[in-house]
């Protein structure tokens, strides 16, 4: 399932305000899983960025919205 499937399966269910701040939790547990998995093995490439990245990504677009 995609992330933006995702999204809109949570925005659905649970408002776009308790959203917003699964988006930001969502980013920091990514950025947190990409960062121990560099140390561990940091010849490897890691999804991890491109996930805390896009739900970052999606926070601000929301708030950017919110804001016109």
């Amino acid at each position: 399932m995609l992330n933006t499937e995702i999204a809109n399966i949570l925005i659905a269910k649970f408002g776009t305000e308790s959203f917003k701040i699964y988006c930001i939790m969502e980013a920091e547990k990514n950025s947190l899983l990409a960062i121990d998995e560099k140390n561990r093995f940091p010849d490897e490439p890691t999804e991890y960025d491109y996930d805390a990245s896009w739900w970052a990504n999606k926070y601000t677009e929301l708030m950017n919205q919110e804001n016109h």
